[in-house]
């Protein structure tokens, strides 16, 4: 089951994982993808130059989307662990999705192959790692529902 780029949409994130999970099957999958509120303070300062936004986004619980120009909730992916759990999921993986990319601001250089493949090298070997991932511009959070959980209950 994907549930990318839509918690930070929802009111309720509780009751989204809830129904999410409910339609998994014992030992299923569930994979979550949300922008990183640990981003956006780097987004501010490597990408657009603002510092002042930067340092104003060092503990916001909001992002204004720039595609649709809205204000959105910002998460981390520990903000995740607790309503998986409590919906009978185990958090089996943590990623960080576009680690370094986002922060590159001259696009044209990445559709250089060479640097691209250098970048897609290294966005890999910081996708898991420690500490790393934590920064990335997108956070990923893999749950498993448990094996015996009641399907009644998730």
């Amino acid at each position: 089951m994907l549930c990318h780029n839509v918690l930070q949409y929802a009111d309720d994130v509780g009751a989204v994982v809830k129904a999410m999970c409910h339609a998994l099957r014992p030992d299923g999958l569930i994979s979550v993808l949300s922008v990183n509120r640990y981003s956006e303070a780097y987004r501010q300062a490597l990408q657009r130059l603002d510092l002042e936004a930067a340092y104003a986004s060092l503990d916001a619980t909001s992002i204004m989307t720039t595609i649709f120009g809205v204000s959105t909730r910002a998460y981390a992916g520990e903000d995740l662990r607790q309503p998986l759990r409590e919906v009978g999921c185990s958090v089996i993986g943590e990623y960080g999705v576009r680690c370094v990319c986002d922060y590159i601001p001259n696009n044209d250089i990445k559709s250089d192959p060479t640097f691209f493949a250098q970048l897609e090298r290294l966005e890999y070997a910081l996708s898991d790692k420690y500490p790393y991932y934590l920064l990335a511009r997108y956070f990923q959070v893999i749950g498993r529902k448990n094996a015996w959980q009641d399907k009644g209950k998730a």
